[in-house]
């Protein structure tokens, strides 16, 4: 299966996503230094992911997840890679659109905001908050997607 993360105007979320689908995320998230370090990978990541498809890993069925950051052009961007899918003869029913947008707080935009103006300590305290506000869902998100792959069969 081929499993896209994605998110209209940002993908912070998906960026997160990607990491939990693949068991990048330290468990203990009260260390501060190790939650930073894994915020300024997901805001780089959120970068390159701007209007591609970035293969972030395999999971642990093989699936290859992948983060893709729309902008704002979703209505362009995503029938376009279903269409490379098509051209390429890859099963639609292998692709797994998954969009993170609706998971997404004020914390998020003003601590990327903050963290590029260099404002980086208070950027990624603002999104640490935003986090802590998020997680639960972008967790529960990802286990319903695992669950459905493992329903599937890959």
């Amino acid at each position: 299966m081929y499993v896209v993360y994605y998110g209209i105007g940002n993908s912070f979320s998906g960026s997160l996503a990607t990491q939990l689908h693949l068991n990048k995320v330290p468990k203990d998230k009260t260390k501060p230094q190790q939650l930073n370090t894994v915020l300024q990978y997901l805001i780089d990541l959120e970068g390159k992911a701007m209007g591609r498809l970035l293969f972030i890993g395999n999971d642990a069925n093989n699936n290859q997840v992948f983060l893709l950051n729309t902008g704002f052009a979703e209505t362009i961007v995503l029938p376009a890679l279903k269409s490379v899918f098509d051209i390429l003869q890859i099963n639609p029913d292998r692709l797994l659109l998954v969009d993170t947008t609706e998971i997404t707080n004020y914390s998020f935009y003003f601590g990327r905001l903050l963290y590029r103006l260099g404002l980086t300590s208070k950027g990624l305290k603002l999104m640490s908050g935003g986090v802590s506000k998020e997680f639960t869902k972008i967790e529960e998100l990802v286990k319903d997607i695992c669950t459905k792959l493992n329903n599937k069969g890959s």
